[in-house]
């Protein structure tokens, strides 16, 4: 793959546009990691800042999202709570689908 590819996935109720870099890797775009739990851009940008993860299209990696979410749910962001528990529900059901050979 030389491009990227987008699609849009859900976890839980949250839909999200997901980036297939060309390396493989996955990323999600920056506004709407914020805004799923009720947070500014500045607010992500700040945080990533703090954590010296740089961004040039607006997309962020998955793993700087989701400690993004679990930072704002430690802090009581009840919707950072709600995200984080559907994506590791998620997690866990995909893998068993994985094991049973269920497709989506």
């Amino acid at each position: 793959m030389t491009t990227t590819e987008k699609a849009i996935i859900k976890l839980g109720c949250f839909p999200f546009l997901v980036e297939q870099a060309a390396d493989g890797t996955y990323k999600l775009e920056l506004g709407e990691v914020a805004s799923a739990i009720g947070e500014s851009s500045e607010k992500i940008i700040s945080f990533l800042d703090s954590q010296r993860v740089t961004t040039v299209t607006g997309y962020i990696p998955v793993s700087a999202a989701v400690k993004f979410w679990i930072n704002e749910a430690i802090n009581g962001n009840q919707k950072a709570q709600s995200l984080a528990f559907a994506s590791m529900v998620e997690c866990v059901e995909r893998r068993a689908d994985s094991l049973f050979l269920i497709e989506d």
